[in-house]
C-alpha cells in the first residue's frame, strides 16, 4: 500500500516535471504547446496535434499560423488559432525591426573627432589605400573584401592623431560600464551600443594597446 510520504513526493516530482516543459510566459505560443525535451527552449512540441520539432516558440507560432517553409502547418488549428499566432509573429518582427532601427539612432549620436590626417605606409604588397575603419562584432558593416589581402600590409598609425579618439572612445565605454551597472542588462544598454561604434573607428589600433580601456577613466 503507497504511504502519504511516498504519494506526496510522487506529487512534487510530478509538479517538477510539468514545470520544466510548460514555460512561464505571456506569449501566446504557449498556449499551443510545451517543451518536448525538459529545459531546451528549442524543442517544443505542438499540443494540438502532438507533432515534435526544433526551432522554439516562433517556429511553434509558425506551425499553428500554417506558415509553410520552416514546419509544416498544423491540421488541428482552427481561424482563430492561425490568426493570433500570425498576428504574434508580426508583433515579434515589429520588434526586431524597432530595435534594429533604434541601435541605428543610437548609433549615428556617436561622435568621434576626425581632425588630422591618418599615416599609413604601406609595404611592397601594395599601395591600395585602406578602406575607412568599421564597426565591430554584431554592429559591424558589410565584410571588406580587400581585408585578407590588407594582412600582409603593414600599418603604421599616427599616435599623436588617435589619442584623442581613444580618450573619447574609453569615456563611452565608461558610460556603458557605470550606466549599465554591469553585468545586469549590459548588452541592451544605448551606451553600450555607442561604445561599439566608438570602438569600431578605431579598432585596429585600439586592439594593439595593452592597457585596459577603463583604467585610470574618470567622469
Amino acid at each position: 500500500m503507497e504511504t502519504v510520504g511516498s504519494s506526496a513526493a510522487s506529487n512534487s516530482e510530478t509538479v517538477g516535471s510539468l514545470a520544466t516543459v510548460k514555460r512561464k510566459s505571456d506569449d501566446v505560443g504557449w498556449d499551443y504547446g510545451e517543451l518536448s525535451v525538459p529545459n531546451n527552449n528549442d524543442k517544443v512540441k505542438c499540443n494540438l496535434c502532438n507533432k515534435a520539432f526544433s526551432g522554439g516558440i516562433n517556429r511553434l507560432k509558425q506551425h499553428i499560423a500554417g506558415i509553410r517553409g520552416n514546419v509544416k502547418p498544423c491540421p488541428k488549428s482552427t481561424p482563430l488559432d492561425k490568426s493570433k499566432c500570425l498576428q504574434a509573429l508580426e508583433e515579434t518582427k515589429k520588434r526586431r525591426h524597432d530595435k534594429k532601427e533604434r541601435i541605428e539612432e543610437v548609433r549615428d549620436e556617436v561622435a568621434i573627432s576626425k581632425d588630422g590626417d591618418d599615416v599609413v605606409e604601406l609595404d611592397s604588397a601594395g599601395s591600395k589605400p585602406m578602406r575607412p575603419l568599421g564597426p565591430i562584432d554584431q554592429f559591424a558593416r558589410a565584410i571588406d573584401p580587400d581585408a585578407s589581402l590588407r594582412k600582409t600590409r603593414q600599418q603604421n598609425i599616427n599616435d599623436a592623431l588617435f589619442k584623442n579618439r581613444t580618450n573619447e572612445v574609453h569615456t563611452y565605454l565608461a558610460k556603458w560600464v557605470y550606466g549599465a551597472r554591469i553585468p545586469f542588462n549590459a548588452i541592451n544598454n544605448d551606451d553600450f551600443h555607442r561604445f561599439c561604434e566608438a570602438v569600431g573607428t578605431v579598432w585596429s589600433w585600439l586592439s594593439t594597446t595593452k592597457s585596459t580601456p577603463i583604467e585610470g577613466i574618470t567622469t
